[in-house]
């Protein structure tokens, strides 16, 4: 009798096994995965958690704790890799180092989307979806320029070394500033998105060019940065721009110390590419493997007036995502 329910019982823990692999392969799994979290990245996630969710797939989310981890982020698809999810959408650290781990991925099975940062290759095209990032930098020139009036000396801080949409924004800064023969980039230092390394390249730029007319800076932790050490030496604000609008970024514009700042559409992108994995996943026709957005400049005039749909994640939508 004890044999028997003892059959009985391995029987049932078999056939609950068997159900939940089959479940488990059934479903659709994507990784979204981003160089760090913050105030942004963390709407971001959750938009896009919201929107995998309504398209009845299950998104996981992964760090890689700052862009200077690119091998933090190279382990993580490796593991992506191993445990065979459908999609990958990713915000790489890097353009270039990425690239082999992605293409094992896709020759896996894997559907990887690019999030803002495109990832180089020679033997695929991964799909992108970002900002226009040599517009956006285009776009910080003119406001710069014409605060400053078309003249005067800039401290730049373009962002970490090698990331190759930094590296567009910042062409599409010099190429207008180079428009203006008066206006000059006296100082610059790339580095990471982090407050206080930002803080120290600033007292080294400021301390080796005490003259500042205005300031370009590839994200806003990095303003906060530099607003820090000017503050530590009791200088005026400037004309200054940036890109991306935290809490204390618009903080600042209200107080004068930065002049604009792209608001992004990180709700739009991170939408966006997963309605594009989706559509890869289940093999839908996608007409456009490259959608750039197109940047939204904000000054301190329009803040209170601006559509922040596509900026800052609802309250009900946060609040299911904020718990898990």
């Amino acid at each position: 009798m004890n044999k028997k329910f003892t059959n009985i019982v391995l029987l049932a823990i078999f056939l609950v096994l068997v159900i939940s692999v089959n479940i488990f392969a059934e479903s659709t799994v994507i990784a979204y995965m981003l160089p760090l979290m913050g105030p942004i990245h963390t709407d971001r996630w959750y938009a896009a958690a919201a929107k995998a969710k309504e398209m009845g797939m299950e998104a996981i989310v992964y760090d890689a704790g700052g862009y200077q981890n690119i091998n933090k982020q190279i382990t993580q698809v490796e593991n992506l890799i191993e445990r065979k999810v459908n999609g990958i959408i990713i915000h790489a650290t890097s353009s270039t180092a990425l690239t082999e781990v992605l293409e094992r991925a896709v020759n896996s099975g894997i559907k990887v989307v690019c999030e803002y940062v495109p990832v180089k290759s020679d033997k695929m095209v991964f799909p992108l979806i970002c900002l226009d990032a040599f517009y956006t930098g285009r776009l910080c020139a003119v406001i710069l320029t014409a605060q400053m009036g078309g003249r005067g000396n800039i401290l730049a801080l373009p962002g970490p070394a090698g990331q190759e949409e930094a590296a567009e924004r910042w062409q599409g800064f010099t190429d207008y500033i180079s428009l203006f023969p008066q206006m000059k980039v006296v100082g610059q230092e790339w580095t990471a998105a982090d407050i206080a390394v930002a803080i120290r390249a600033s007292e080294n730029m400021l301390t080796a060019n005490p003259q500042v007319d205005g300031i370009y800076t590839w994200y806003d932790l990095m303003s906060q940065g530099m607003v820090s050490a000017m503050k530590a030496r009791n200088m005026k604000p400037v004309p200054h721009v940036t890109c991306d609008l935290s809490v204390e970024c618009e903080k600042l514009i209200r107080e004068g110390w930065i002049t604009a700042t792209e608001a992004g559409a990180p709700l739009a992108t991170a939408r966006a590419a997963v309605e594009l994995v989706y559509k890869l996943i289940n093999g839908e026709k996608v007409d456009q493997l490259t959608i750039k957005l197109p940047p939204t400049m904000l000054t301190k005039e329009v803040l209170d007036v601006f559509d922040r749909k596509n900026i800052v994640v609802s309250e009900d939508i946060k609040s299911q995502w904020e718990k898990k």
